[in-house]
């Protein structure tokens, strides 16, 4: 959902951001079969006003907070605990571990290209302690 972001907010222009606004994920979508993207909106309409997402804990159907699906401009957060609440949320992830990534084209040179990109990354990945 758009929202205010540090020092992007200030000013007169625009005051809500979205990804979209930064990375265009739908035209991600569009060059990638079976890659589909939809808004926070479409997924909580579709998937959580539904009753497909259920409490980790009681194994119940969950509803978003106040059954709202537009969370444009409203704060977060109750948003962001509901969504821990119905789905995985590794809190251990580390980049170096897992990693999403696009091929520039169709076709396995651009996947073995990829590859070849992660093998020199994890090659020259710098140590914590070099930091």
């Amino acid at each position: 959902p758009s929202q205010g972001m540090y020092l992007l907010r200030k000013g007169s222009g625009k005051k809500h951001f979205s990804f979209d606004d930064f990375y265009h994920l739908e035209q991600v979508g569009y060059e990638h079969a079976g890659l589909h993207v939809i808004s926070m909106e479409e997924f909580l309409k579709t998937e959580a006003m539904t009753g497909n997402l259920f409490n980790k804990t009681t194994g119940d159907a969950a509803f978003p907070p106040n059954n709202r699906t537009n969370w444009d401009g409203i704060d977060p957060k109750p948003l962001k605990e509901y969504l821990r609440d119905v789905t995985l949320t590794p809190l251990n992830w580390t980049p170096g571990s897992c990693l999403v990534a696009f091929p520039s084209d169709d076709g396995p040179e651009h996947f073995a290209e990829l590859d070849e990109m992660m093998k020199d990354v994890n090659a020259n990945f710098p140590k914590v302690q070099e930091f």
